[in-house]
């Protein structure tokens, strides 16, 4: 496994906070980039790093292939394969999207967020679908599909590894999460969890402690709100989906307050 690591960029003099992306590669760096160039303060120290499953496909013809993410384009289309011919083929989010074109692979479903969209982006089901994902990864589509009895089949084309990193002595006044599982792991390193008995050193239940005062976590959903609630942080913020976009919406609504680098919304939220 690699080392993780944290880069920090300063722009503390715009009177902007300080941001932790904790989000995977390579979207922290493209997040934190456009973020310094709009004068906030960067910690980039991704909490999950991605590694290849190296599963074979499955066999057989589909009539949707579904990608869940920029990771499941990258590692599935990365492999080699290929859909079938006349297989709609689509992505969730729009860093999937573009990652389906760098491969030569026009999306035949276009502009879909999140898994919900998915589901309502088809009068009827389709009859035959396979579901390109990570380990672990929500169900949302394929419990759609089976209820409606299609036939699914799951390709788990990567998995979600702790990473090392250290964030000590860094001014973090907002913490962005892009998950449910990336707030648990953000968890353990800002709460500072204790291992669950008979349990791996990476299986840590921090749920009972109290969040520091004085930071901010923006989320991408209500259920990922819920988890973070539950882990103890207390000021949290849920942006319209987990996209670079979404994340600098949220952060541009709200003002950094003069004390104690809290965040307080401003007048426009």
């Amino acid at each position: 496994m690699s080392a993780a690591y944290a880069s920090t960029v300063d722009h503390h003099a715009s009177g902007k906070p300080a941001v932790w992306v904790s989000r995977t590669e390579p979207g922290a760096s493209r997040l934190a980039e456009r973020l310094a160039s709009l004068g906030y303060g960067v910690v980039k120290a991704p909490v999950l790093q991605i590694e290849p499953t190296r599963c074979p496909p499955p066999s057989g013809t589909f009539d949707f292939a579904l990608f869940v993410s920029e990771h499941a384009v990258v590692h599935g289309l990365g492999s080699g394969w290929r859909p079938p011919a006349n297989t709609v083929v689509a992505a969730i989010g729009r860093a999937g999207e573009r990652a389906l074109r760098q491969f030569g692979v026009e999306p035949g479903l276009t502009g879909l967020a999140d898994a919900t969209a998915v589901t309502t982006a088809w009068t009827s089901p389709p009859p035959c679908s396979l579901i390109v994902k990570g380990e672990d990864g929500r169900d949302v589509v394929q419990e759609w599909l089976r209820l409606a009895g299609s036939a699914v089949s799951e390709w788990n084309v990567y998995q979600r590894m702790p990473a090392r990193l250290s964030i000590h002595g860094r001014r973090i006044d907002v913490i962005v999460a892009a998950s449910g599982e990336g707030v648990k792991r953000i968890a353990e390193v800002w709460l500072g969890g204790q291992p669950m008995r008979g349990g791996s050193p990476t299986d840590r239940v921090p749920w009972s402690a109290t969040c520091p005062a004085g930071v901010t976590m923006f989320v991408p959903s209500e259920r990922v709100r819920a988890l973070a609630k539950d882990a103890g942080f207390t000021d949290l913020c849920v942006t319209l989906g987990a996209s670079d976009d979404a994340v600098i919406a949220g952060l541009e609504r709200r003002a950094p307050a003069s004390h104690g680098g809290r965040m307080r919304l401003s007048a426009t939220s």
